[in-house]
């Protein structure tokens, strides 16, 4: 579910969500495709290519965007908890960058302040 496809480098990647979205099984999984068609190949058969983190378990709802200074970014929501138990989804995000096997989580830029 909620899949975003980007095409980089002459190369259309395909993010997608799967497992039950209430489980820390959830997670975030892609495809690598020919065009925006298909037809794709699925390059994340291990397991999810971003599972459960730091940031929350299950991760998913993705979305990929690029910024003003030409970055890339993904965008999703982990499940986390607060002190008393509840559940909520807040919004993580991270660098994403790309090398010929694909799409990994990259460093974040630097920052730089201006007077």
């Amino acid at each position: 579910e909620a899949p975003d496809m980007v095409e980089v480098g002459g190369r259309y990647w395909l993010f997608y969500s799967g497992s039950w979205f209430n489980q820390s099984t959830y997670g975030i999984g892609i495809a690598s495709c020919k065009g925006p068609t298909g037809p794709c190949k699925d390059v994340s058969v291990r397991g999810p290519w971003l599972g459960s983190n730091d940031q929350g378990g299950g991760p998913g709802e993705e979305s990929v965007f690029e910024d003003p200074r030409g970055e890339l970014w993904i965008l999703y929501a982990p499940w986390a908890f607060d002190w008393n138990g509840n559940t909520f989804r807040p919004i993580a995000m991270a660098p994403l960058a790309f090398n010929r096997k694909g799409p990994y989580v990259a460093v974040p830029p630097r920052v730089t302040k201006h007077a």
